[in-house]
């Protein structure tokens, strides 16, 4: 992949100096914002690899997408495995919170509704609640022990 991108973009110059800012080509701030817009719409906190790759993908005339080809990676092939591992990601999360069906997750809900103070310290609460599910998950722990 790297003899292929060098051959499309050029080999660097070792002996140019370094400067302090590499300002992003008009190309890739397209794809940078595609990425952010594509994390709102999954209703993702963070921008990951996957949202840039998948902007990458969408953008579809960059140099990894050419690389991708001559390498004999279909980008529309590689673009619906992404989609399907994000969206079976973002199920694994929503069965998360659709676990949290205890009388005390009720009250922290009904909490989080009533005090708008306290929210923060809650949604931590939630947070490492859901942290712990994942984890439970990672290590293949059934949703209830005791069914």
């Amino acid at each position: 992949m790297r003899a292929v991108v060098v051959r499309l973009t050029g080999p660097s110059d070792p002996d140019a100096p370094t400067p302090g800012h590499i300002p992003f080509t008009p190309r890739a701030k397209k794809v940078l914002e595609m990425s952010h817009l594509e994390a709102l719409r999954r209703y993702d906190k963070h921008i990951g690899t996957e949202h840039l790759l998948l902007s990458a993908l969408n953008e579809g005339e960059n140099v990894g997408v050419h690389a991708l080809r001559e390498c004999g990676v279909e980008p529309e092939v590689l673009k619906q495995a992404l989609i399907g591992r994000m969206d079976d990601q973002a199920a694994k999360d929503r069965s998360v919170m659709d676990r949290l069906t205890a009388p005390g997750d009720d009250a922290i809900r009904t909490t989080l509704r009533r005090h708008t103070a306290d929210r923060q310290l809650l949604r931590q609460v939630l947070d490492s609640l859901e942290s712990l599910h994942r984890r439970l998950d990672a290590m293949g722990v059934p949703p209830d022990p005791e069914k």
